[in-house]
């Protein structure tokens, strides 16, 4: 409980977990999302909103990232290219079509979320930072 209220003193939300016009204005801007003014969201959405990261704003780029060579390779082939002409995926079969999402797992420290970043500001998909704990703390 306490943590929690920790949490929320710092949350650009607030702690009543409602959400100021000014507040919700500087979040669409920093999401480049200004159509999405009057929506509303629960608790957890607003939690979840807060890991949103424009990939205009992330720096890591598949350059920065030393080794994992073969990697890098598949990842753009099977991720980077449908988003960025999915054109070319468009009434294929279900073999070769845009990926729904991309899981990484592993020990910590073995670069997943440079990764997607990476991925997320090759492709201009947006990155969305979250942790298990705020996944699992309901």
């Amino acid at each position: 409980h306490v943590m929690n209220k920790i949490m929320n003193s710092q949350s650009p939300f607030g702690s009543s977990g409602q959400t100021s016009k000014r507040e919700r204005k500087q979040l669409l801007e920093r999401l480049n999302r200004p159509q999405l003014v009057n929506l509303e969201l629960n608790e957890y959405e607003r939690v979840i909103c807060e890991g949103i990261v424009d990939p205009k704003a992330l720096s890591v780029t598949f350059d920065q990232i030393g080794g994992l060579e073969d990697q890098k390779k598949e990842i753009i082939d099977a991720v980077i290219l449908p988003l960025k002409r999915p054109d070319l995926f468009a009434g294929r079969s279900s073999l070769v079509s845009q990926p729904r999402g991309v899981l990484f797992y592993g020990a910590p420290g073995t670069g997943k979320t440079m990764l997607a970043k990476a991925i997320a500001r090759e492709s201009g998909a947006t990155f969305i930072n979250l942790k298990m704990s705020t996944i699992m703390n309901k």
